[in-house]
């Protein structure tokens, strides 16, 4: 093979490189008769979530005689799954500022936590929450803001903004140690959350719980506790009433006259290790209450 003849077999080659090349390349550009695949739906988002989320009040009803103690059964807007809450966590909430402190409130709204008051579920969340009142002592002072636009303004349909559960007073659920809780007042809706999620989950471990009211007017949850001491072996109840009226019935309505201290808890309490829980609006007496709890040796979190 001469030197024309090689020249002329690679330039054959190139021009078939070319041909190749563009071919492919128009190919490319050609559509596809087939059509497009479905877009892939985005999964409703689960667990917590970040920021506010929109709920819907579905139901509210109050727990005591007395119409003081509110609860608000809270269902996502978007209907995704809730948040596997830990008992005794609280929710967030974003409600509108009154007139009176708009000026001082950030954007107009102020913020406020609210104690889960039910075992977790996917479905809905609920709160207790106890209308405060201007203090006797001084019955021109302001009520309570947050409260009172819950119980006076809040009802079924209306929709309010919160954030994820959150909060480290929870129960230990991996403990193996006997629980005690003690409730003072409106301290019931955490305890509440962790005797319920006990009766479901582990309804072999004892628990007793200590609740302490004024009187049956204040007694929240009164039927539900009753219920639950009736069903759960290992549940023991005691209510102590501060002021009962005469109409409250010793060994009925109520366990004990008086406040709920510590020569309550040794007098009723079995010997042994404990872990307590304890939560009321009285806060020196409460922390009065578990630093004496502390010194016999038990765990606990007030």
């Amino acid at each position: 093979m001469n030197a024309s003849e090689l020249l002329l077999w690679i330039s054959v080659l190139i021009v078939l490189q070319l041909a190749v090349g563009i071919a492919m390349a128009a190919r490319r550009k050609i559509p596809s008769s087939r059509s497009p695949p479905p877009p892939v739906e985005a999964l409703p988002p689960t667990g917590a979530w970040s920021g506010w989320r929109d709920f819907l009040v579905a139901e509210r009803s109050y727990e005591d005689r007395a119409n003081t103690q509110c609860s608000f059964c809270l269902e996502p807007l978007d209907r995704a799954p809730l948040e596997p809450f830990k008992p005794g966590q609280f929710l967030t909430f974003s409600l509108p500022a009154s007139d009176s402190i708009r000026s001082s409130a950030s954007n107009g709204t102020i913020t406020r936590c609210y104690s889960l008051s039910d075992c977790p579920g996917e479905t809905s969340y609920r709160i207790t929450v106890k209308r405060i009142s201007a203090p006797a002592a001084a019955p021109q002072a302001p009520a309570g803001v947050a409260s009172s636009y819950l119980h006076d303004r809040i009802q079924i349909g209306d929709v309010v903004k919160i954030r994820a559960p959150a909060g480290r007073f929870y129960l230990d659920t991996e403990s193996p140690l006997p629980i005690v809780l003690v409730a003072g007042g409106i301290g019931i809706t955490p305890m509440l959350s962790m005797l319920l999620w006990c009766a479901n989950e582990q309804p072999q471990r004892s628990l007793h719980l200590y609740y302490g009211v004024r009187n049956g007017e204040d007694h929240a949850f009164k039927a539900t506790l009753q219920s639950a001491a009736a069903r759960f072996e290992h549940f023991k109840l005691c209510v102590a009433y501060s002021r009962p009226t005469p109409s409250d019935i010793p060994g009925a309505d109520f366990h004990h006259a008086g406040r709920v201290d510590v020569n309550l808890i040794r007098a009723t309490l079995p010997h042994g290790r404990h872990q307590f829980y304890v939560c009321g609006p009285r806060r020196q007496a409460i922390c009065r209450l578990k630093f004496s709890i502390l010194d016999d040796g038990d765990r606990g979190q007030c």
